[in-house]
């Protein structure tokens, strides 16, 4: 997969989206952070081909009913009917949900997309097992307005620096922006890899039990919880399984590995395992 003239930030977010997760679907859910105008939407959209579309939903323009279904009544009884936007995805249930200026959002919407990101639940309706879910958000240093993201939503997702340096810019003055494919994971493949990675995880936490559980408030993305241990883990069986582990690396730093680890643990955490490893 060439990745020298992609945005930083691009690989890990390609093999996030090929990552099978614990639930039995494809994709770990990604957050975007980079300054205004460095590319994350025109990229996802790029992603998209006719049998694998890109759904841009702005959250600070939607309702939160818009991700939890609107209640109405029918036959005496409530139920939740499903947003126009979910079939979108067509009768394959595959492509992208991009959630951009996340935010933007405020705390009402966040709160409804709680379900959306990690059940994969709009109102009592599930999405489809090959749609996968990214957001983009500007760093807050560089928010204007909008609300901070609830520890509960930033934990439902790894969190990936997204920047286009002027090399890779130039490069496209000349001859365009690479288009970027998605890497082929095997299922099988990775689950041995899984298994792997989760004896590793064992072993560090049974000598550190303490880093179980990371602190909201000392990092700013992502976090380590149970919850984004088992991110991790899939997420390392699949550098694995594409010869990105530092284990198998000739480069032993393993720049995405490294990316992806930090995204779902926090900087400190990810170093420990690291070196652990």
């Amino acid at each position: 997969m060439q990745i020298k003239n992609l945005p930083k930030g691009a690989h890990a977010l390609l093999i996030a989206l090929q990552t099978p997760n614990n639930r039995g679907t494809i994709g770990i859910p990604v957050l975007l952070w980079g300054r205004p105008g460095v590319g994350k939407s025109s990229f996802m959209e790029n992603l998209a081909t006719p049998d694998f579309p890109v759904l841009t939903l702005i959250a600070s323009i939607h309702d939160p009913t818009d991700f939890s279904g609107l209640p109405i009544l029918q036959e005496g009884k409530v139920k939740y009917a499903i947003p126009e936007w979910v079939e979108k995805f067509g009768e394959e249930g595959k492509g992208i949900l991009f959630l951009d200026e996340l935010t933007t959002a405020p705390p009402s919407v966040q709160a409804a997309l709680l379900r959306v990101v990690l059940e994969r639940k709009v109102g009592f309706h599930d999405l489809p097992d090959k749609v996968r879910i990214v957001s983009a958000a500007n760093p807050p240093d560089l928010m204007t307005g909008g609300w901070e993201l609830s520890p509960p939503l930033r934990n439902r997702f790894i969190h990936l620096n997204w920047d286009l340096n002027a090399s890779v810019y130039r490069n496209a003055l000349t001859n365009g922006y690479e288009q970027a494919e998605l890497p082929l994971i095997p299922i099988a493949q990775h689950q041995r890899a899984r298994k792997e990675y989760a004896s590793m995880v064992n072993g560090f936490l049974s000598r550190n039990p303490n880093l179980l559980h990371g602190s909201p408030e000392d990092n700013n993305y992502g976090f380590a919880s149970p919850r984004s241990w088992d991110y991790a883990i899939n997420l390392m069986a699949s550098c694995a399984v594409l010869g990105l582990s530092p284990l198998q690396a000739k480069d032993r730093s393993s720049t995405v590995f490294m990316e992806l680890l930090s995204g779902a643990l926090g900087d400190g955490i990810a170093i420990n395992f690291i070196a652990f490893l």
